[in-house]
């Protein structure tokens, strides 16, 4: 058999290509590194970076675990010599451990419905790797709450409403430390005005009752509030001291249906007249001048003179048993002969015949008075003001009641009853009750207090 040159060198190299062919397919069926058996994660091993971000699961309210993964390829020494671990909003929590080549760690004592950034990170001697960014957010605790619309808007007051589901928290470890409220403002960012409430379980202010699905209602009614103004309020669940709050919503307030006069005398349908305004400043009974904070007190009284010099008891002056139109009288003092304080019996007229509402006015928390034949005056939270010199700890202590009212009448306490001249009869209007309740009464303060007064006028 003859072979032709031609065709044997042909036949050659094909055998030779094929050869080669086999050969490479084996090679890399045998792998290029011996490393890659270590991983089976998803091939993340073959990343030109050292850390690498994971995911994040079992993501709860406070906690939730992440994953990392360390590139050992990467690095020239061994794991044991390195640090690995998450960083999370400004933590580093680090790693105590590797399966082949990822890590997971529990990030606790987060804040619930919070979104955070985080990534793996990796300290090799001096240098620090990173991984990408990623981000999640914990789970949210007001899904438990249902806020209401706003109802029983007034001119001067509004309830609140907030539905609480029991059973959606029926399985929380937290659902006895949780506490609800509202706040309010007159600012749609919350910066002024604000207003807290709570709900507790021992306090009428907040009602509440469990409907037959047993779900929680409460509402409040938050008062003191101005007219035909723009409110903006959220519901809020706190837990641990953190507040989580519901979507903003808005009511307005009514109009006030009677006409508050601010200036002059005002006819308000009873015996007298009675001022717009309150006298400026405190006045000691009797006295027509104002002092300091620190001066109302019995000894700077000017009425009054200690027993002897070494005690610290004293007795006081009798100047009339009712001072109205008197050179005792302030308001006479101050505006003329045609104004005088208010007796008792006067007071007591105004407090039985007139209606109080509690409110805010000219940005000022107080009472309206609203008379019999419609015509209102607006009465300033302004209180009392006095010192206890003698007290045990400082050598003045000023006190005050700022949230209410405290008006002089110019009749003293019956001397049979009070055979000191001690106290005289003032109005007392407190609205700090909560809701729209306002607790006024008649009754007796020592003379050397601060008080207001609020001139009258015969008819």
């Amino acid at each position: 058999m003859k072979y032709n040159n031609k065709s044997f060198c042909k036949y050659t190299f094909l055998s030779i290509c094929m050869l080669i062919s086999l050969f490479c397919i084996c090679l890399s069926s045998c792998g290029g590194d011996g490393d890659s058996q270590d991983n089976g994660n998803d091939g993340r091993n073959n990343t030109t970076d050292v850390a690498v971000t994971g995911s994040v699961s079992n993501i709860e309210r406070e906690s939730a675990n992440i994953s990392g993964y360390v590139n050992l390829n990467l690095i020239t020494i061994s794991y044991g010599e390195c640090e690995y671990g998450v960083e999370i909003g400004s933590n580093m929590i680090k790693a105590t451990s590797l399966i082949g080549r990822s890590f997971s760690i529990t990030a606790k004592g987060l804040i619930p419905n919070h979104e955070y950034k985080y990534r793996t990170y990796v300290k090799v001697k001096d240098i620090t790797y990173y991984g990408n960014y990623n981000v999640f957010r914990t789970k949210s605790i007001t899904n438990y709450l249902e806020d209401l619309d706003a109802t029983n808007i007034s001119f001067s007051s509004v309830r609140l409403n907030i539905v609480v589901n029991n059973n959606k928290m029926a399985n929380d470890s937290d659902k006895e430390k949780f506490r609800y409220g509202w706040t309010i403002s007159s600012d749609k960012d919350f910066q002024k005005d604000i207003d807290f409430v709570y709900y507790n379980p021992n306090d009428t202010a907040v009602r509440s009752y469990v409907d037959n699905q047993n779900n929680l209602h409460l509402w409040h009614i938050i008062p003191k509030l101005s007219s035909e103004t723009q409110y903006y309020y959220q519901a809020f669940i706190e837990l641990n001291g953190n507040r989580f709050y519901t979507s903003t919503k808005t009511f307005t307030t009514q109009k006030l249906p009677f006409n508050i006069i601010d200036s002059g005398f005002v006819d308000l349908g009873l015996s007298c007249l009675w001022y717009a305004t309150n006298l400026p400043g405190y006045f000691a009974w009797g006295e027509t001048s104002t002092k300091s904070e620190r001066e109302y007190t019995i000894s700077n009284y000017k009425y009054s003179n200690p027993i002897d010099r070494f005690s610290r008891k004293f007795y006081y002056r009798h100047i009339g048993d009712d001072i109205s139109g008197t050179t005792y009288d302030a308001a006479r003092a101050k505006l003329g002969a045609n104004s005088r304080m208010p007796t008792k019996a006067e007071l007591e007229e105004l407090q039985n015949n007139c209606k109080m509402y509690s409110i805010t006015y000219n940005n000022q928390e107080g009472v309206v008075i609203v008379g019999k034949n419609g015509s209102a005056i607006f009465v300033p939270s302004e209180g009392y003001i006095t010192s206890n010199e003698y007290s045990k700890y400082v050598s003045y202590e000023v006190e005050t009641m700022p949230s209410g009212i405290m008006l002089w009448s110019s009749t003293l306490r019956d001397a049979e009853v009070d055979k000191d001249y001690r106290y005289a009869w003032a109005l007392t209007v407190n609205t700090n009750y909560g809701e729209t309740t306002i607790c006024k009464s008649i009754d007796i303060s020592p003379r050397f207090w601060g008080l207001r007064i609020r001139p009258v006028s015969d008819k």
